[in-house]
């Protein structure tokens, strides 16, 4: 049921943009037959009816889904209208979701709304009965004429009655002359099937009572069909019935309007403006008509279709096909000769850059004839006389691609996710840079034997700034599953403070009866916060199958020493919080050499192409292995493209030949600081000599020999 209300809901808003145009495309066929006004009203009929139709590029609504069916399990539930100050007004005052409770409070609106929408719809469909049926039952009082007509004393107006078996109800008081006219007016409303298009058109009314402009949709349509009855009448009978018709339509007018599809009165609906049209009439030239006719048949088609897709699907990854399998592209060039027995081919014709490759030796980037081999556990790819390494597609036929760009805010907002067996779009948001495309992992994170979709994406970056949203997919039916907000945890779990003694700051995290001080010199920052600041610093990541938050803690702008670390458990909630000093490590011998030996590394090995501003080691541990030494860590490379030109930059240059929008934030964001982060084994000999390793594995640890070299990227 929730679903159909928010189709209703949705088919509604599409449906109040057609009612808009007609109304104003009715003002513009104001002195045109009013058949033509009468048509458009069709189109909005097909509307309010239809969930579906077709794309065309003359499409004049905005859209066909404005309300999101996931709106009730969404984070930051939110409508696309369309109209921007509505939007922003709804949105503001839509209840976040609230992961601990057991059910959202999107949903019990929902709720609500659907229910109030059933009780509306009932009252107006059990009075609409009640009516139809008491006046058949007064009807049975009429006397037979001929045919379908009836007389019936105390009738106010005439009118047609009944569906399969239309009637025409005549007043007993009826002159001849006034006879011939109206019946050709009622009979003419049969013959065209008013008396069924009225009836349907209220009934979709009652569906979308909530709506004001269907209901006066429905009053002008009611109008419509009249004037142009009435006009049908003159043209046939000619002029000089207009004052004697006039007259009758005076003399018979009801002076209200028919809240009802039944019946359709000759007396009803804007009596002293259907004879100011009668005396008006005057039947339009052939060419004009034609010119109408054509006008109206463009303007219906660019209601009745929907817009085509804006779709721009990113470039997938480049990637090469080999044995049956895909192999992506890890932008790590071999420092190594690739021995010529070890090269199985050469590169077949590409396919488009939006596609994968389906024939052994085809890429997706451009490349034919180049040499590939076996390397390792991949492939290696001559290019541009470089051997690059390309690894096997991590998983299982999962796709994952950005849609729909907002020029203005410079966001996607739709993430599309495609299996072997389903496509589903989802109404989330990633930033516009391709350094920050969708993280997807496969896992059995919820404990159920069957991996989830992970989907992890960047919402905001910059300067101390990095926040990812996550999203957990069942892979099956791509439906989301609900994970606990970290924040919310965060916030509820831990407490802070930060004092300034004299020139001394103190910061002190607390949770669950554990502290953690920090001290620092006062000038060491000229804008201390009141207390920690999480948040601004959100990563996730899915370690032994089960997710982990890491939300960085600032003392000032600049200053980031805590890491809250937040895992959940198979329920998708957060069963542990602990808090780290990310400077609290003890510097062993080992410490030292291995961060001397990284920090000289990184000089040699990314000194020719970025500007380095800073080195850092967290999650340190190390341990003895027999004669060596062996420590894993988090290593962070903080640098800066150097003060060159950055249209010089792939990416950059095509967003300015194309005109793009966000040109100038790509450009400024080019020279901004960024993250290098790595997860290293560092093994120490008794020679002293230091060995670097790699986790090459998405689900697990497989260490492989690795030198920094192996990350430059260009």
């Amino acid at each position: 049921m929730d679903k159909l209300f928010l189709q209703i809901l949705n088919m509604s808003i599409t449906a109040s943009y057609v009612i808009l145009f007609v109304m104003a495309a009715r003002l513009i066929l104001k002195r045109f037959p009013k058949i033509f006004s009468y048509m458009l009203w069709m189109v909005v009929l097909v509307r309010l009816v239809c969930p579906f139709s077709f794309e065309s590029i003359f499409s004049l609504i905005p859209g066909d889904e404005h309300i999101p069916q996931q709106i009730a399990f969404m984070p930051e539930p939110e409508i696309n209208s369309g109209i921007t100050a509505v939007d922003s007004a709804v949105n503001n005052i839509l209840p976040p979701a609230d992961q601990a409770a057991s059910v959202n409070p999107m949903q019990v609106w929902v709720s609500i709304g659907e229910t109030v929408w059933v009780i509306g719809v009932l009252i107006l469909l059990a009075y609409s009965v009640y009516t139809t049926v008491k006046l058949y039952i007064n009807l049975r009082k009429a006397t037979h004429v001929t045919g379908n007509i009836y007389k019936m004393d105390g009738l106010k107006t005439p009118f047609v009655f009944g569906i399969i078996k239309p009637g025409i109800y005549l007043p007993a008081h009826i002159t001849e002359n006034e006879k011939d006219y109206i019946l050709l007016h009622e009979q003419t409303h049969i013959r065209r099937l008013d008396h069924i298009i009225k009836p349907f058109f209220f009934l979709v009314t009652c569906i979308h009572w909530f709506n004001p402009l269907v209901w006066a949709s429905f009053f002008l349509m009611s109008e419509d069909m009249e004037l142009s009855c009435d006009e049908k009448v003159v043209n046939k009978m000619g002029s000089n019935i207009k004052k004697e018709y006039s007259s009758s339509l005076l003399s018979m007018s009801t002076n209200r309007r028919i809240v009802g599809g039944c019946p359709l009165a000759f007396g009803e609906n804007n009596t002293k403006g259907r004879i100011k049209n009668i005396l008006n009439y005057k039947k339009p030239a052939l060419w004009v008509m034609i010119i109408v006719v054509i006008a109206v048949l463009a303007v219906s088609i660019g209601l009745i279709t929907n817009p085509k897709s804006a779709e721009e699907i990113n470039d997938l990854r480049p990637m090469i096909m080999v044995d049956g399998e895909i192999y992506l592209d890890t932008g790590k060039k071999l420092s190594v000769e690739i021995d010529e027995s070890s090269i199985i081919g050469k590169t077949d014709p590409a396919v488009s850059s939006t596609e994968k490759p389906t024939q052994e030796g085809q890429t997706n980037f451009g490349l034919e004839g180049a040499d590939y081999a076996y390397f390792d556990d991949g492939i290696a790819v001559l290019v541009n006389n470089e051997w690059v390494f390309f690894e096997k597609e991590i998983y299982d036929g999962v796709e994952v691609y950005l849609n729909k760009l907002n020029d203005f805010s410079g966001m996607y907002e739709e993430v599309v996710v495609k299996t072997k067996d389903n496509e589903k779009a989802f109404s989330w948001k990633n930033v516009y840079n391709p350094t920050y495309e969708p993280v997807t992992v496969t896992a059995d994170v919820d404990n159920d034997n069957k991996d989830e979709i992970i989907i992890m994406l960047t919402t905001d970056y910059g300067t101390g700034v990095h926040i990812q949203d996550i999203h957990v997919l069942n892979a099956e039916g791509l439906t989301e599953l609900n994970i606990q907000d970290p924040l919310e945890a965060l916030n509820y779990a831990v407490k802070s403070s930060i004092n300034i003694i004299g020139d001394k700051v103190n910061a002190t995290v607390r949770w669950y009866g554990i502290s953690i001080e920090k001290s620092y010199d006062k000038s060491f920052s000229d804008n201390w916060f009141e207390e920690v600041s999480f948040g601004s610093h959100i990563e996730y990541k899915v370690e032994d199958s089960r997710i982990v938050a890491y939300i960085s803690g600032a003392v000032s702008p600049s200053e980031f020493p805590f890491t809250a670390v937040l895992r959940y458990d198979e329920k998708l909630k957060i069963t542990n919080i602990d808090v780290v000093d990310n400077e609290a490590i003890v510097e062993t011998e080992a410490y030292k050499k291995i961060s001397k030996y990284m920090e000289e590394e990184c000089k040699n090995v990314f000194s020719p192409y970025y500007e380095l501003l800073d080195f850092k080691i967290s999650d340190y541990e190390e341990e003895i292995v027999g004669r060596n030494v062996e420590a894993v860590f988090h290593y962070k490379v903080i640098h800066k493209n150097y003060d060159k030109d950055p249209d010089t930059v792939q990416y950059i240059r095509e967003a300015k030949e194309r005109g793009d929008k966000n040109y100038q934030q790509l450009y400024d964001e080019y020279l901004q600081p960024k993250e290098m982060n790595f997860y290293l084994k560092a093994r120490i000999d008794e020679n002293a000599e230091i060995t670097l390793y790699y986790n090459f594995s998405p689900h697990g640890i497989d260490w492989q020999e690795t030198e920094m070299s192996d990350f430059i990227i260009k």
